[in-house]
């Protein structure tokens, strides 16, 4: 998912740049292994039924980009309710996005709202969490108040950005696990963005999953010159798979769509509005 923060609270331009430059080139370190056939992506969901295409941008693109992306034939996109928890990076709640969402539903978009909590050790640049249950609690209870901001209502799905699997009976299983029953005992629905190779985990907790496996269609950034080998999208947009298990899967990074120069990552789904628990 293309983390990076906004730039406003204080934050460049520049800074946000940098940020989401090192977050994807660690990344795309860390996610080498999605292109390694393991049980849980040897196969993908049958294509029979339809899918639908999806976009995620870290910062809000505005609205007459998204209103070319919709005309493309794009249907689902990612709605950022922040990208750090403030407990630990203050202003990093993303007004762009929340204030975008009503728009957005009424033009007819399907929505994946997201919360950036703690995520795993060298996941990203948004650290582990220091006491994990303290810590989910508190992270919880920001993104149940920061999806209402957003007017979504219990009774909808939320995401949490995992970013890399995890291991069962570990600290931070444990934060994952409370940040779901809170959530969940506030009456929304919950759902994780991981590597699929979180899949059996989540079927296990009956969790749904938007899974990160890059394809060959992907775009690039060679890390030593900074140079992006970008993966550009037209209508028909490209039916990519969706891991079994799973119902979505992101599998391109650094895309362009339309002509404009804005970063995706691209999705496909399996149902056209990810919030609908």
């Amino acid at each position: 998912m293309a983390i990076g923060c906004s730039a406003k609270n204080g934050i460049s331009s520049k800074e946000e740049h940098e940020m989401t430059s090192d977050v994807r080139a660690a990344r795309m370190e860390a996610e080498a292994f999605s292109e390694i056939p393991t049980k849980s992506t040897q196969s993908v969901q049958p294509q029979a039924q339809p899918t639908y295409a999806g976009l995620d941008a870290g910062s809000y693109p505005g609205q007459p980009a998204v209103d070319t992306y919709r005309g493309m034939g794009f249907a689902v996109t990612a709605l950022y309710l922040s990208h750090a928890p403030a407990r630990s990076i203050p202003h990093e709640v993303d007004a762009g996005w929340i204030a975008a969402a009503d728009y957005l539903a009424k033009s007819g978009w399907g929505l994946a709202p997201i919360y950036v909590g703690a995520e795993p050790a060298g996941s990203s640049t948004v650290p582990p969490p220091d006491d994990p249950l303290n810590d989910a609690q508190v992270d919880a209870t920001e993104a149940i108040a920061l999806a209402q901001k957003a007017g979504f209502q219990p009774g909808r799905r939320i995401f949490l950005d995992v970013e890399a699997a995890f291991p069962a009976n570990t600290p931070y299983e444990s934060y994952v696990l409370k940040w779901l029953e809170v959530v969940q005992g506030a009456g929304y629905g919950t759902a994780l963005y991981c590597f699929p190779n979180q899949i059996g985990w989540c079927a296990a907790h009956g969790i749904p999953i938007w899974t990160v496996h890059l394809n060959k269609n992907t775009g690039t950034k060679n890390p030593q010159t900074g140079v992006i080998t970008w993966s550009k999208l037209s209508a028909p947009l490209p039916a990519d798979s969706i891991d079994v298990g799973a119902m979505g899967t992101q599998g391109r990074f650094y895309c362009q769509a339309a002509g404009l120069n804005v970063e995706l990552d691209y999705d496909r789904w399996t149902v056209v509005d990810p919030s609908n628990s």
